[in-house]
This record gives structure tokens, C-alpha cells and sequence, in this order.
């Protein structure tokens, strides 16, 4: 079994051709939606990890590149047709660029890319429960919710981060409404970051 993680990405140098054959010791690799399978131990072929699995970068987010240099994970309040806001890199020289909104640009240009700092949002209410605000939660009905980065200040409750899902249809709500009317728990946490 290998120990590579699902969502890591790896850049695969494959000399040779493929040959069909079962068994353990195989990576089944997604290129460009296309699966491949190749025998992990074959001389012919390398395996390099050039980002982790906590890829894509994250707003406030702390990145190394192959010679060491610093990138930052800035969000963009995209003003495009679309407007959904994105994380684009920034590396601390300004010779090293990424085209904008092409985050994975910096794995193919500067890979393999590393993660030095992930600052982690979380929020406790008053049963004394931590929330991790940078992870999606799914709701008795199936629904996905994640922190919107917005705050409600209620009057009977104080301070509450904002959840909402994909569909515009379904208004963004503090924590608390999605706790007693949606049942949400802080154990119903939806696998990878966000």
C-alpha cells in the first residue's frame, strides 16, 4: 500500500510504455481525466510529491516554493460577470509570477510547493463546542454549508459566523439558526478544507 494521500499532487515522469498487469503496488493516477495505472517500483518510472494534499491555498495561507521562496494566499474580491471571490498566490518576489486567478499555475512554474502556515478560524459557542471555520458541514438534508467570512451580531446570541451553501436560492444564516433548524453538528464535518 502506498502512502500517498488522496489530493496530493504528483508530477509522474513515465519513460517507457505502459504494460497491462494486476496486482498491489499500482498508482492510479487522474491525468487530465484520464486514468493511468503504473507499477509503483518500475525503474522507468519517478514519482515526485509537488504539492500536498491541503492544496489548493487558502486565504492567509503560507506557501514555499522549490528555492525557498514565500507565496501568500490573498483573496480576491473578483468583480468579473460571476463575482464569486477566489485565493490567488503571491510570492514575495516580484519576479516570480502567477497568472491571476490560475493558483496551479505555481505548481507546474515553481513546484513543488509546500505549505509553511495555515491559519485555522474557529469560533465556540455557548455549549463550549469549537467550530473549525475553515471546514464545510453537511446538514440532516445533505446540504453543504461553509463559513462566508461574514458575521451576524445578534441580540439574543452575540456574535455568529455566517454559513452559507451553493444554492442562492437558500439564504446565508448564522451557525446557531443552522444548529436548532438543521440540526448541524460540529461532528458533521465534510472531509478535506475548503
Amino acid at each position: 500500500m502506498s502512502d500517498y494521500r488522496e489530493g496530493e499532487h504528483l508530477r509522474v515522469t513515465i519513460e517507457g510504455t505502459f504494460k497491462r498487469d494486476g496486482g498491489p503496488g499500482y498508482l492510479i493516477l487522474d491525468v487530465n481525466g484520464t486514468l493511468h495505472r503504473t507499477q509503483e517500483a518500475n525503474k522507468a518510472v519517478t514519482v515526485e510529491r509537488i504539492a500536498p494534499a491541503d492544496w489548493p491555498p487558502q486565504k492567509d495561507d503560507v506557501w514555499s516554493d522549490r528555492d525557498g521562496d514565500t507565496w501568500l494566499g490573498v483573496l480576491v474580491d473578483n468583480d468579473d460577470t460571476v463575482g464569486e471571490p477566489y485565493v490567488d498566490l503571491v510570492c514575495s518576489r516580484t519576479s516570480k509570477r502567477v497568472p491571476v486567478g490560475f493558483t496551479d499555475e505555481a505548481i507546474s512554474l515553481y513546484g513543488p510547493m509546500s505549505l509553511v502556515r495555515r491559519i485555522r478560524e474557529q469560533w465556540t459557542d455557548a455549549d463550549g463546542t469549537a467550530w473549525d471555520l475553515n471546514r464545510a458541514y453537511v446538514d440532516r438534508y445533505g446540504r453543504s454549508w461553509v463559513h462566508t467570512g461574514a458575521w451576524h451580531d445578534l441580540r439574543d446570541r452575540g456574535r455568529e459566523p455566517s454559513f452559507g451553501t451553493e444554492d442562492i436560492n437558500v439564504p446565508d444564516l448564522p451557525i446557531g439558526d443552522l444548529i436548532t433548524m438543521h440540526g448541524l453538528t460540529a461532528h458533521d464535518q465534510e472531509g478535506a478544507d475548503r
